[in-house]
């Protein structure tokens, strides 16, 4: 436990401390375990200040974690997961084109390096 509340914050690392968090959870495995409340208030400061949709999806996917969160915790959280369009199941109106348009392209440059490989190397060189 005592890591996983020393650990520096860093943006990067917020999946991986959130899971960390977790596990810490599942060891302590009781919402009358006041270091347990500890961790669920760290995981909601950590997750929030990122504003990490993943970090937010997975503790919310936590029995322990959803036991001994605030409904105000909760509902950051679900907040979070509809502003990171993870409810939704679709990608933001606008958005919706920009992965079939890289995929077009990836695709045509496959092509033509697979049809000229004596030239391939030469892409995106000038």
């Amino acid at each position: 436990m005592t890591t996983f509340f020393e650990r520096p914050h860093r943006n990067d690392m917020v999946v991986f401390d959130t899971r960390l968090g977790l596990a810490v959870l599942d060891v302590v495995d009781s919402v009358k375990a006041p270091a347990a409340r500890l961790v669920v208030a760290e995981l909601q400061r950590r997750t929030m200040k990122t504003t990490d949709g993943y970090a937010a999806r997975d503790a919310l996917s936590h029995p322990l974690f959803t036991a001994l969160a605030t409904d105000r915790e909760a509902q950051d959280f679900r907040a979070l997961l509809h502003v990171c369009a993870f409810v939704a199941g679709m990608l933001p109106l606008g958005l919706d084109s920009q992965p079939a348009t890289a995929l077009r392209t990836s695709e045509r440059v496959v092509r033509w390096s697979l049809d000229h490989p004596e030239r391939a190397c030469t892409i995106g060189q000038g």
